[in-house]
């Protein structure tokens, strides 16, 4: 058995202690544990599920789906900490490339609040989901190139009276 499937059999161990060190070293390992710990955020406990959100943290873009499904979650801690967790993975992202696939997992997140809203069906959820939009926009903003305009390549106004000299001097020249 390697390392990997070591830990995420303790994922399932009784004592809570277990499962979040398990959780924790799984975070470490990186891409290969993240069906392991998607799975540990549909956990029964609470407490593992809360474990689960801050390691997919760590992880980054793979997480973000189950994160955004997690800001649902019945548990105030573990919807606060994908919350934060999905913060912390927009605030790594370096391209505006990464910033718009965040946003693209963040759009369907806003469907399901959208379908929600049709049967009746208000939740802090949509809330989340639009203020990742708005720190995704300023994200955006701020990874996009500069446009600074050079003060040298704007044509200087004329001074007062050169207009003047210049069309009497073209009407002399004519």
């Amino acid at each position: 058995m390697d390392e990997v499937e070591r830990l995420i059999k303790r994922l399932k161990d009784t004592d809570s202690v277990v499962r979040a060190d398990a959780a924790e070293a799984l975070g470490k390992i990186g891409k290969p544990a993240v069906p392991a710990l998607i799975e540990a955020l549909k956990d029964e406990d609470s407490n593992m599920r809360l474990w689960a959100a801050i390691t997919l943290s760590s992880i980054g873009q793979p997480a973000i789906p189950a994160l955004i499904e997690a800001l649902e979650d019945t548990n105030f801690f573990v919807r606060s900490n994908a919350a934060r967790a999905l913060g912390g993975i927009l605030n790594k992202c370096e391209t505006i490339e990464a910033v718009n696939e965040f946003e693209t997992h963040l759009q369907d997140g806003m469907n399901s609040v959208r379908k929600q809203w049709k049967k009746g069906v208000t939740t802090e959820f949509g809330l989340q989901i639009s203020k990742l939009q708005i720190a995704a926009a300023r994200k955006r903003d701020e990874l996009a190139p500069k446009r600074d305009i050079l003060l040298d390549e704007v044509p200087k106004p004329p001074k007062k009276g050169e207009i003047y000299q210049q069309m009497r001097g073209t009407v002399r020249n004519g």
